[in-house]
């Protein structure tokens, strides 16, 4: 059987999911209606990547792969790295 997690662990993964669904958003449908679960087989890894570095790059080189390979969508590294040290200040907030 699984561990709860910590309270602050589990606001920290659902503002991981808001950014993922309001900021990355790789293929624009966060404005639409649309299932909001769209982007949540990607919540658990940013979710342990983050928990696992504070360096953006590796967070980043993960939203890439899933907008480019998973997505076949063209690369914005740019917008990748944003999103991931928005993550990341996120973690810190929540003093994880």
């Amino acid at each position: 059987m699984g561990q709860k997690l910590p309270q602050g662990h589990i606001d920290f993964y659902r503002a991981i999911d808001d950014l993922l669904w309001s900021e990355w958003d790789p293929i624009g449908i966060s404005a639409m209606d649309w299932p909001r679960d769209e982007y949540h087989a990607y919540l658990p890894r940013v979710f342990s990547l983050a928990m696992g570095t504070d360096d953006p790059q590796v967070i980043a080189d993960y939203l890439e792969w899933a907008a480019v390979e998973r997505m076949a969508l063209d690369p914005n590294m740019g917008h990748s790295v944003e999103i991931a040290r928005r993550v990341l200040a996120k973690k810190q907030e929540y003093g994880l």
